[in-house]
């Protein structure tokens, strides 16, 4: 699972527009929750109301019960935080 989540969380400067010199990927398991948390250098700006891909991403995350928050104030990079439920099989 954490594979396939990893697939749909990009970074938007990073992975697309490579503005950023470094990102940093923290990953949790606390009570059945995934938590990740993604955070870049870039020049941030990221809307998660306009473009398809915060969009689409948003979408995938609700799809299966978790939240995401984007914090991404311009010049101060862009953090995606993201909460996944996630019960052993």
């Amino acid at each position: 699972m954490i594979s396939a989540v990893a697939c749909w969380i990009r970074p938007p400067d990073v992975l697309i527009a490579v503005t950023a010199s470094s990102v940093h990927v923290a990953v949790h398991l606390r009570d059945g929750v995934l938590e990740l948390s993604i955070s870049d250098d870039g020049v941030a700006g990221a809307d998660p109301a306009h473009g398809s891909g915060l969009i689409g991403l948003t979408h995938r995350v609700n799809a299966i019960g978790g939240t995401i928050e984007v914090v991404s104030p311009k010049g101060r990079g862009t953090t995606l935080i993201v909460s996944l439920p996630c019960t052993g099989r």
